[in-house]
């Protein structure tokens, strides 16, 4: 349960269902958190801040894909001096399933949200609390999305097994995971026959994604060499499932995530005497 306290504002004419409701009341919502905050700006930001992560941690991306422009959600509730919220309106120049996905989300944000009423001169009164976020959000690379609805950029990568607790920099990580990714493929791969013997040589490149439990799942062979190196590369995907899980899952929002992925795997064979 997330509980909400109140701050000292002035506001427009709240909502108080068949009430007289005041044009200012001395305090209005904020998360719980918030109540350390001494600046008011800080303290609003903050609150602000709390409910755009509420929204995105349950935004559901295979209804809500992300868009090439982004708009402005605009949400409005009511609060009344017993504590009752209701959702006033959900709106936004965007008339599609986004707007159709967040308004079923404020209904949830209701239930799961605790408000303590706002206060004026000291008495518990009716009051109107607005929100508004922007999706995808401006610098919208972390929502960058394929056809199929996989993430190809997301705020925390996939990392592979064995990277899950290095303590360092999000940099420094990923160049560990690639780096231990990169030592198990070629320990695992083998170079076929066909390809040995005609002397092919070359980049095959795989796409796969990693699912939310860490798996390599849909694994298709972007470019092939010949020579059955498609399938040698598919035997080491297999083999890195086999680490249960190979990977520990990408997260947006704090939510795991599918991620596409793609690896290059080069083939090179020695020269001929050597």
């Amino acid at each position: 349960m997330i509980r909400v306290i109140f701050f000292i504002i002035c506001i427009g004419l709240a909502y108080s269902g068949n009430a007289q409701s005041p044009t200012c009341v001395s305090r209005v919502a904020l998360f719980e958190g918030a109540k350390e905050i001494e600046d008011p700006k800080a303290m609003m930001d903050y609150c602000d801040a709390q409910f755009d992560d509420y929204m995105h941690a349950r935004l559901d991306t295979s209804i809500c894909l992300p868009m090439d422009t982004s708009y402005q959600y605009d949400f409005r509730f009511s609060v009344s001096k017993k504590g009752a919220i209701e959702v006033l309106s959900v709106t936004s120049q965007e008339n599609g399933d986004c707007l159709a996905h967040f308004k079923s989300l404020t209904e949830t944000f209701v239930d799961e949200v605790e408000f303590i009423p706002a206060r004026r001169e000291g008495f518990k009164v009716a009051s109107n609390k607005s929100f508004s976020i922007t999706y995808p959000p401006l610098d919208s690379t972390v929502y960058k999305m394929d056809s199929m609805g996989h993430y190809l950029v997301t705020e925390q990568f996939p990392v592979f097994s064995g990277t899950e607790d290095m303590i360092g920099s999000k940099k420094d990580k990923k160049s560990c995971s690639d780096l231990l990714m990169i030592q198990f493929l070629y320990q695992s791969l083998r170079y076929p026959d066909e390809a040995r013997e005609n002397r092919i040589q070359g980049m095959e490149v795989v796409a796969f994604v990693i699912d939310t439990l860490g798996f390599i799942t849909e694994p298709n062979i972007v470019r092939d060499i010949g020579g059955g190196c498609d399938q040698a590369v598919l035997d080491v995907l297999d083999d890195m499932n086999s680490l249960n899980p190979p990977f520990t899952p990408a997260t947006q929002f704090g939510k795991k995530v599918k991620m596409k992925y793609t690896l290059p795997v080069r083939f090179k064979l020695r020269p001929i005497g050597k």
